[in-house]
């Protein structure tokens, strides 16, 4: 009996549809909304953590920087206020140093006059905080 071939052994792959799926203008609209929805909440967090620092101001009342000289790019003598006592600090970019304690206040700190820029920023500071 000579065999014969079973037709269960040749199989007729259906031709496959490798494309990917159209997109339909729901599947478009739901990722703008997705996308607005991230973007809104980015901006959110972010108008969230500046209203959070105004609440709560950093600065402290017994330490005070009194006075910064920059010696060179990344090199500067800091002048510090800790109750009485005011420190020279050379910072670098690595390190801070103690050069000097004072126990003689050496800077009097009535000096109001603002440099012009910084007088032009503290308007438009207080003006936006009034808005």
């Amino acid at each position: 009996m000579a065999s014969m071939p079973l037709a269960s052994s040749y199989v007729i792959a259906a031709p496959s549809n490798n494309y990917p799926p159209e997109l339909g203008m729901g599947q478009v609209v739901k990722t703008f909304v997705a996308l607005v929805f991230v973007l809104g909440c980015i901006f959110f967090i972010g108008w969230a953590m500046q209203r959070l620092q105004k609440l709560n101001p950093s600065r402290s009342s017994a330490i005070k920087v009194v006075s910064v000289t920059p010696l060179s790019t990344k090199e500067r003598l800091v002048l510090v206020q800790a109750g009485e006592v005011q420190i020279l600090l050379g910072v670098s970019a690595g390190k801070m140093d103690k050069l000097h304690v004072f126990d003689q206040p050496i800077v009097v700190e009535n000096s109001n006059e603002e440099a012009p820029f910084a007088s032009k920023l503290n308007q438009y500071l207080k003006r936006s905080q009034q808005e």
